[in-house]
C-alpha cells in the first residue's frame, strides 16, 4: 500500500471520528441513527487533491449490484468514480474531496425506512459540496415533504428510479458535467 493510500486511511479514520464527536452517532447495537436536526458545519473544508484530470463522481448507494453498475457508467463516461455503501463512507468522502457529479441512494441500508441516513447525507452536500449536480436514485417516491426543500433548493438536481435508466443518467452526466466542461 502507498504512503498516500495509508495517509488517505487514517484521514477518513479521523473524519469519521470526528463526525461521531459532534453528534452525528449511530447505535451500533440496532443500526438506528441518532441524527442531529443539521449536520455540523465543518470550520473549512480541504478537500483533497486528485491525480486525475477527469471530472470526480461519488456514488452513494449500498447495494453492491447498483454501486457496480453505476461505477461501471459513469467510468464509460469519462468521469473517475469514488464509492461510498454507508452514511459514515459518504461523510468521509464528502469532507475530504470535492465532486463534480453525485448520486445518491436514499436509503443506505435495511434498516433504514425512513430514510433517515439519506436525509443525513443531502444536509452533508448541502453544506459541503454547494453547487454540485445530486442525483438522487431510489426505489421510493422522494418528491414527498421531507426532501421537497432540496429539491426545490437546487440541492438535488434530479430523481431517478429504480430499475435505473442508463440513458436518463448519460443526459444528466452530459448536461451537468461534460456540458460544464466544454
Amino acid at each position: 500500500m502507498h504512503s498516500a493510500d495509508i495517509a488517505f486511511k487514517e484521514l477518513q479514520k479521523a473524519l469519521l471520528r470526528s463526525v461521531v464527536r459532534g453528534g452525528a452517532t449511530v447505535d451500533e447495537d440496532t443500526t438506528k441513527p441518532k441524527l442531529p436536526a443539521r449536520a455540523p458545519l465543518p470550520e473549512t473544508p480541504v478537500y483533497a487533491q486528485e491525480d486525475s484530470s477527469a471530472p470526480l463522481a461519488l456514488v452513494i448507494e449500498d447495494m453492491p449490484n447498483y454501486q457496480e453498475l453505476l461505477k461501471d457508467l459513469l467510468e464509460e463516461m469519462g468521469l473517475e468514480v469514488h464509492l461510498a455503501k454507508s452514511r459514515n463512507e459518504a461523510t468521509a468522502h464528502i469532507q475530504a474531496h470535492r465532486y463534480d457529479f453525485i448520486t445518491l441512494d436514499m436509503m443506505l441500508g435495511p434498516d433504514d425506512e425512513n430514510a433517515q441516513q439519506g436525509m443525513y447525507v443531502l444536509s452533508l452536500l448541502e453544506r459541503y459540496q454547494t453547487g454540485v449536480p445530486v442525483v438522487m436514485i431510489t426505489s421510493v417516491d422522494f418528491n414527498r415533504d421531507d426532501t421537497a426543500e432540496f429539491i426545490a433548493s437546487g440541492a438535488v438536481k434530479h430523481v431517478l428510479g429504480k430499475p435505473l435508466n442508463d440513458k436518463k443518467l448519460r443526459a444528466l452526466v452530459d448536461k451537468y458535467v461534460q456540458g460544464a466542461r466544454r
